[in-house]
């Protein structure tokens, strides 16, 4: 760890792992306050991002032990999440699946909803048939809270429509086929 750099969620996790629990202010001493359109927002970042922070992610353990036991990091979130939930209306967990694509995954158990931002590309299409049926494993259907949202859609207006249409009707294929989230055409595809 780089000392005297802010503690983030990263360091937390570390030191839960090595400990097996977190003083709450170690949790509280790591949230930094910031502003934004004029609403003050609490933040718990990632962690300082030095010559250190990928040999710190590579540390985390996404691996259950077992089927129907969570893994390290999903006790780790769940801990730090029980203590600071009381104190705030709204908790987002950004899951940067660029950085470790097990990170999103290990959030699925501890997240109400999940809401996924994809290019509409090729690529972000191969993803979704990864992605979908690994939510559906970890999650019952009551509980299979899904948002997509496309980013980097063209801005004009006839072009953007063909685009968000065709999306829309691929990523509800994938939503619905054998296996997927829903496995069945019971997904109400909106604007």
């Amino acid at each position: 760890m780089n000392l005297g750099a802010p503690t983030g969620t990263l360091d937390l996790l570390l030191q839960h792992h090595v400990h097996g629990d977190l003083a709450s202010d170690t949790i509280t001493n790591a949230i930094q306050q910031t502003a934004l359109g004029g609403h003050q927002f609490s933040v718990l970042p990632a962690g300082s991002v030095d010559r250190t922070y990928i040999e710190r992610v590579a540390r985390l353990d996404y691996l259950r032990g077992q089927p129907d036991l969570p893994s390290p990091v999903e006790v780790g979130v769940k801990s730090i999440l029980t203590r600071v939930k009381a104190n705030y209306d709204v908790v987002l967990l950004d899951a940067r699946a660029g950085v470790h694509d097990l990170g999103g995954m290990a959030m699925l158990s501890v997240s109400h909803a999940t809401v996924i931002v994809f290019r509409p590309d090729q690529q972000a299409l191969a993803g979704l048939e990864v992605v979908l049926p690994a939510i559906a494993a970890r999650r019952s259907i009551a509980d299979r809270r899904l948002v997509l949202a496309a980013s980097f859609v063209p801005e004009d207006p006839d072009i953007r429509e063909v685009v968000l249409t065709r999306w829309r009707r691929l990523v509800y294929e994938k939503c619905s086929f054998s296996g997927s989230i829903y496995g069945a055409p019971a997904l109400a595809v909106g604007r």
